[in-house]
């Protein structure tokens, strides 16, 4: 985690000096590419099962690159730094922690499409409901971060939260990708539209 903190903060520089000559159209590609790219590679090893403490120090370095690049300013009556939440859902960021179950859902989905004897030494779906990812034995407690136990639980909340929307049978990777990220953008979005709060980065309650 200290690594990709140190990426994303080593490229605050290049995307101030960037900023005065980039039209809004250009800092979206430009912050995907030298922020969330960094911090996409190998979330679902390294991001804790989505831990809020621990990718903490992640996230205030993504707000901290998100409000260089966009040039926002603190409120004239406050000393308090600029929210960001505002600019994360206008332009479709993602947070770490979203970034990650977006990874684990994605990853998820191209297990759930392998041949069973390949697919059932990795995660084991139910006989009954296919679409059940079935969480190993083990204390969770202390496997939670693991992505074998965090995997099952975050791919169950979305299929459940699918079915009662568009129905999940035969949908394809563009559309499971997708709607995916219209879930995690609809939690982000929740709640004070300025505020971050808890429900923006939990997915699996």
């Amino acid at each position: 985690k200290q690594w990709y903190q140190r990426r994303v903060r080593g490229n605050i520089g290049s995307l101030y000096r960037m900023r005065r000559s980039l039209p809004i159209s250009l800092r979206i590609p430009v912050f995907s590419a030298l922020v969330q790219s960094y911090i996409t590679y190998g979330i679902s090893v390294w991001g804790c099962g989505g831990n809020l403490t621990k990718l903490f120090p992640v996230f205030k370095a993504q707000k901290n690159a998100l409000r260089c690049l966009f040039s926002l300013k603190r409120s004239p009556d406050s000393y308090a730094k600029s929210g960001t939440k505002t600019t994360f859902n206008e332009h479709s960021f993602l947070t770490v922690h979203n970034l990650y179950y977006y990874t684990v859902l994605s990853e998820v989905y191209r297990i759930s499409n392998l041949p069973e004897a390949t697919r059932s030494t990795i995660i084991k779906f139910s006989a009954r409901k296919p679409d059940l990812a079935l969480l190993p034995k083990g204390k969770t407690q202390y496997l939670d971060s693991n992505f074998l136990f965090a995997a099952p639980k975050i791919w169950n909340f979305l299929t459940q939260t699918m079915y009662k929307t568009v129905g999940f049978t035969g949908l394809t990777r563009g559309s499971f990708s997708s709607f995916s990220k219209s879930c995690l953008l609809a939690k982000q979005l929740s709640g004070d539209p300025v505020v971050w709060n808890g429900s923006n980065y939990c997915f699996v309650d």
